[in-house]
């Protein structure tokens, strides 16, 4: 296999964390169960306040309701976030392990390679999702809700700009 680019660098548990974080803000599916959460348990409440109010027995209970509906709406998203994180956090620290350490990237024509801690994997292009540079990373998602994040503050500026330039090129091909 012809390699285009290697890439080696230590990855920490803050850079898994920030990979998985990524992808579970930006996935739709993951974004959709939260709305489908948020407007399905606010628009209950509203129905709870409204067959209340209709009857017409129970005014202050329908008001808490109410309440709690907007309450409901501005909440959820913030401690869907939150729980998530800690669930991330608390897998990362049982089972990934293995990952946090000496971590090597390969890029060749047919497909890519990821080294952590002497574990191999082979991956081909296609399973190639997204690519993204940010600030802190150059996040490379692949499917099945897994990904690598490329650290910019231990990995070279020259070597993250080709990495991307390299992905991104094989997400042209791809669609």
């Amino acid at each position: 296999m012809f390699i285009m680019l290697e890439i080696n660098f230590q990855q920490s548990l803050k850079d898994i964390k920030s990979s998985q974080m990524y992808m579970f803000k930006t996935t739709p599916t993951l974004h959709n169960q939260i709305k489908y959460i948020q407007y399905g348990t606010t628009a209950f409440l509203v129905l709870v306040a409204g067959f209340y109010i209709y009857r017409g027995d129970n005014y202050v209970f329908a008001m808490v309701q109410l309440v709690m509906a907007g309450s409901a709406f501005f909440l959820i998203p913030f401690s869907y976030n939150r729980r998530v994180s800690s669930q991330i956090e608390n897998v990362i620290k049982k089972s990934h392990q293995s990952f946090i350490g000496n971590y090597s990237l390969f890029l060749g024509e047919n497909d890519f390679i990821a080294i952590s801690n002497g574990e191999k994997t082979i991956f081909p292009w296609a399973v190639l999702e997204r690519v993204e540079l940010t600030q802190d990373y150059l996040f490379i998602v692949l499917s099945g809700f897994r990904g690598v994040a490329l650290p910019r503050d231990r990995v070279s500026e020259s070597e993250i700009q080709e990495a991307y330039k390299i992905f991104s090129s094989h997400l042209k091909t791809k669609a």
